[in-house]
């Protein structure tokens, strides 16, 4: 019976020494895993931080997106404008060239009539010269006509006055 006392307490022995070497392997497994919540929980923590600030720059990133696509909109209605201005100015332009060609042929036009009209008051003012040339002439003439007929008259009239004398 001792024997067997004996017996069981060293099988109750080496029980309890398996369950200290398991309770030791588990506490320390325990103290491992705990170590490794520890990790787990700070990388977590770190992963909702970094989470946290992804959003708020995901949030940033939006807001310049949504500026960037009304610049962009903003950007493109200037373009058209512009567009519609450069097509207006380029019609206005032509039409601009259009009436400066006209108004060049306009400009020889009357360049060239100048020069003739100036050829011919130049040809009137040599007539001119010539008829008051001829007018002076005349009127020299005329004037010594006058004289000679004045003369003629004085000289009749003293005659028809001898004349009536002598009939008388």
């Amino acid at each position: 019976l001792r024997k067997k006392h004996n017996d069981t307490v060293a099988d109750m022995t080496e029980s309890v020494e398996n369950l200290q070497r398991a309770k030791t392997k588990l506490e320390k497994e325990k103290n491992s895993l705990r170590v490794e919540v520890d990790d787990l929980a700070s990388n977590v923590e770190q992963v909702t931080k970094q989470k946290v600030q992804a959003e708020k720059m995901n949030k940033q990133l939006e807001d310049q997106n949504v500026d960037a696509n009304q610049r962009l909109e903003e950007n493109a209605r200037v373009a058209q404008e512009l567009g519609s201005l450069k097509t207006r100015l380029t019609a206005e332009n032509n039409d601009l060239q259009r009436q400066l060609e006209e108004s060049e042929g306009v400009a020889n036009q009357l360049s060239r009539t100048k020069s003739m009209l100036t050829q011919q008051m130049e040809e009137v003012k040599r007539q001119l010269e010539e008829e008051t040339k001829g007018k002076n002439g005349l009127a020299h003439q005329l004037r010594a006509t006058q004289s000679d007929c004045d003369a003629l008259r004085e000289s009749l009239e003293e005659e028809q006055e001898a004349k009536s004398e002598i009939q008388r």
